[in-house]
């Protein structure tokens, strides 16, 4: 005879809660502590709670996930199939043509070779890089450059 298990009762709000965070926090891959330790950078966050914390880190996975698929999808796309491995320039191209990701322009912008970059005339290698050549400084809202 199969009888089903009658369900087990939740006593306290906090059981669930509990429940939902240990099955939540065991599928990461991310560790929570560097997670939590990036949170506190921010100087703006004094506490964050565990749960925000995890939600946090499954957000990034999942943002990972997805730029990852769609690099490797642009990359065999434009390869007619034949990737073995992602390199700067797939992520570049990605960035590039998913409109959903052009935020991250700036951060990963297409790779500019040394030849047109000394080529062009009446510029420094600094004025003709997109990127920076030293990195900008942020504090208290001002921005100072790097010498």
């Amino acid at each position: 005879m199969d009888q089903e298990r009658p369900p087990t009762p939740v006593t306290d709000e906090n059981d669930v809660d509990k429940l939902v965070e240990h099955d939540a926090s065991e599928s990461l891959i991310l560790p929570l502590s560097r997670v939590r330790k990036i949170i506190k950078y921010d100087s703006e966050v004094s506490t964050v709670r565990e749960d925000a914390v995890t939600a946090i880190a499954r957000a990034t996975e999942l943002f990972l996930e997805y730029f990852l698929e769609e690099t490797y999808r642009e990359a065999t796309s434009r390869t007619r199939g034949r990737v073995k491995r992602l390199n700067y320039n797939d992520f570049s191209k990605t960035v590039q043509e998913i409109e959903a990701l052009h935020f991250l322009a700036e951060l990963i912008p297409p790779r500019t070779r040394f030849g047109s970059i000394s080529a062009a005339p009446n510029r420094s290698l600094a004025d003709a890089s997109s990127t920076p050549v030293s990195a900008a400084v942020q504090e208290d809202g001002k921005q100072a450059a790097a010498e």
